[in-house]
């Protein structure tokens, strides 16, 4: 049985549909459920064909999604994960992450620095080949 109110929540959280303007907000009471109105995002987020890429071209078949998250979004993303892992059970999910430090302005060495071993230890502990 599917609990719909947690399968709207995670997929809200992960930005795979959104609040129709014309909605009721979220969450609410059970009572307010049938005024929520849900679409998919106008901007990228969710699975969709292969679009215009900087990685190599992937066999047909394969799904791929974009999203450019701040850290309170990848812990929501994480909060999923182990749906995301049942869900796919079976099939490869991977994930491509690029980071990204800074707003234009110069960063301190020693910052810089300590990110990059902060990452080298999380990076190297969890690669796999």
């Amino acid at each position: 049985m599917v609990n719909t109110a947690s399968s709207n929540r995670d997929a809200l959280k992960a930005r795979w549909l959104e609040l129709d303007p014309g909605s009721a907000t979220w969450p609410c009471e059970a009572a307010g459920a049938a005024t929520i109105l849900l679409k998919q995002p106008a901007k990228e987020g969710g699975f969709s064909e292969m679009k215009q890429s900087p990685f190599p071209p992937k066999p047909n078949g394969v799904l791929t999604s974009t999203a450019s998250l701040d850290p309170s979004a990848l812990q929501d993303l994480m909060e999923i994960l182990p749906d995301l892992l049942k869900a796919s059970a079976g099939v490869p999910l991977r994930f491509v992450i690029q980071i990204s430090l800074g707003d234009g302005l110069a960063l301190g060495a020693q910052m810089v620095d300590t990110v990059n071993k902060l990452l080298r230890v999380g990076m190297c502990s969890h690669q796999t080949a």
